[in-house]
This record gives structure tokens, sequence and C-alpha cells, in this order.
């Protein structure tokens, strides 16, 4: 899920809508889906209930050092994007 513009709702409902979209798409896909979120969202966005039940890919174009001591509801990720340029090879 890529959820970055909340148009003045809340932390709250923004955490419900998330939920209830994430529980969706994992009920009718059968796969387990993830949350991916830039620094910012992932700290003063995404509450600690969406943290325990779903994985976080951050988005952070920073130094990666510079996340050793971020905090956010997630404890760790599982992936980052460090950059919004490149490409996958044709094989």
């Amino acid at each position: 899920m890529d959820y970055e513009v909340f148009g003045g709702v809340s932390k709250e409902e923004s955490n419900r809508i998330a939920e209830v979209f994430l529980e969706t798409v994992k009920r009718l896909t059968n796969k387990e889906v993830i949350v991916y979120s830039d620094l910012s969202n992932a700290r003063d966005r995404f509450g600690r209930e969406i943290a325990d039940n779903y994985e976080l890919w951050i988005a952070y174009y920073g130094d990666y050092n510079n996340l050793r001591n971020v905090e956010t509801s997630w404890e760790r990720w599982i992936g980052v994007q460090y950059t919004d340029r490149g490409y996958v090879p044709r094989n």
C-alpha cells in the first residue's frame, strides 16, 4: 500500500482506512501485503496497529546511516528505496 495523500483526514481515520484496505487486498488476493511509505509518514502518520501487522518498505533518499536511530512505529523495515532514478535491465 502506498498511501501518501490524506486530504485532511485525521491520523486515526487514515489508519482505519489503511487497515481496511490492507485487509481487503490480503483477503481478495490471498497474498501478503506491505506498507510503502516515506520517512515522514512512517514516523508521524502510521500507528502501531499498522506497524504490528504489516511490514514497511521505506523511501528514504538521504544518507542510509541516518536511518539507524530514526523512530517510527516500525522497529525495522524490509527494504529501503534510496532513489527515484534508475532502471531494470531487460533480459
